[in-house]
């Protein structure tokens, strides 16, 4: 079990050891913490790394080439944010990135192109519900606005890869 109730947090696999990563979250108040689930022991371990602030509603994503995970946005109650926060669990760092989302957002969705190993985001909420559709690129660090966006401004959904096709698809 998590260390305690808490809805609107991110997890994502480390694709090289298969454990699973759950960030921040709420149970009215934000949780900064991050929590490394092992399913192979059915072990849960909270992490010493934490979020620069408790948050929720980011989204994270792992870059499949250097199994770095990467958390976008999320708000604390009162503040949202444009952060870029990387993940590294290798040797359990946390590391705010240079770029930042155009605007401050929660409720986004984030899903990697496994080919490319960017990480685009959708929509989200900043004050108004957003269409946008951002891409980053973990290598060099930049964020560039894509011109497509999505049929209407949303958030709370979920995005995810067919790694097959690398073709991304959103739900909600």
């Amino acid at each position: 079990t998590l260390p305690s109730a808490r809805s609107s947090f991110s997890c994502a696999e480390n694709s090289s050891t298969h454990k699973i990563y759950c960030f921040g979250g709420t149970d009215g108040n934000g949780f900064d913490q991050i929590v490394e689930y092992d399913p192979s022991s059915d072990t849960l371990t909270t992490k010493s790394a934490t979020l620069p602030s408790g948050r929720y509603w980011l989204s994270c994503a792992e870059n499949s080439s250097t199994h770095k995970i990467y958390c976008f946005g999320g708000e604390d109650g009162g503040n949202n944010f444009d952060q870029i926060v990387e993940y590294d669990p290798s040797n359990d760092t946390l590391t705010t990135k240079s770029a930042t989302l155009p605007s401050a957002r929660w409720g986004l969705s984030c899903a990697e192109n496994s080919s490319t190993h960017k990480i685009y985001c959708f929509g989200g909420y900043g004050g108004d519900y957003l269409n946008q559709i951002v891409e980053y690129d973990p290598s060099s660090d930049t964020l560039t606005t894509k011109s497509a966006t999505l049929p209407s401004a949303r958030n709370s959904f979920s995005c995810a890869e067919n790694s097959s096709t690398h073709k991304i698809y959103c739900f909600g």
